[in-house]
């Protein structure tokens, strides 16, 4: 993940949604479409998608996420390939 990602801080006025948590025993583009459908208000902000979605994983998918390679992912786009994938 790029520095810019991992240094992003949410608006203190940010309302997150409860998300349901996936944690890679089910379908990861089913878990993407809930994601995307709850936070959609949020979706001009690529940063606040990338960030909140670490909110949406547990265990091994969360552990996934922070194990990727330094600025391998440069937006939510390239981390919902690479979720999918």
């Amino acid at each position: 993940m790029s520095r810019k990602i991992t240094t992003f801080c949410f608006p203190k006025k940010l309302v997150m949604p409860t998300f349901d948590h996936y944690s890679r025993t089910s379908d990861p583009l089913h878990h993407l479409r809930q994601y995307q459908d709850k936070i959609a208000v949020y979706a001009h902000d690529d940063l606040l998608l990338f960030r909140a979605f670490s909110s949406s994983l547990k265990e091994v998918a969360y552990h996934w996420l922070y194990s990727l390679l330094r600025n391998s992912l440069r937006n939510f786009h390239d981390m919902t390939d690479a979720f999918y994938n």
